[in-house]
């Protein structure tokens, strides 16, 4: 069985590697969106398919990632003025 780690999402099942190579589907950028509220994001969930749900942690992962040095600049921008 293999294992694909994506940010902090782990794939398993032989099909694991091959959602890596995959193209990531445009309806997880509106997946995304629909987190912002519980209950959408309950029902949002609960319909991913396992390459959605593996694409949409990524990209979650990905935001997180770059979430320090958005506020950084957001930072900077208010002492400047």
């Amino acid at each position: 069985m293999r294992t694909v780690r994506s940010g902090w999402a782990f794939v398993f099942g032989p099909d694991a590697e091959q959602l890596a190579l995959d193209e990531c589907p445009e309806d997880v950028y509106n997946y995304y969106d629909d987190l912002e509220d519980p209950a959408m994001a309950l029902q949002t969930i609960a319909k991913l398919t396992p390459k959605e749900a593996y694409w949409l942690a990524d990209y979650v992962d990905r935001n997180l990632q770059n979430e320090p040095d958005r506020i950084n600049d957001e930072i900077e921008k208010e002492l400047a003025v």
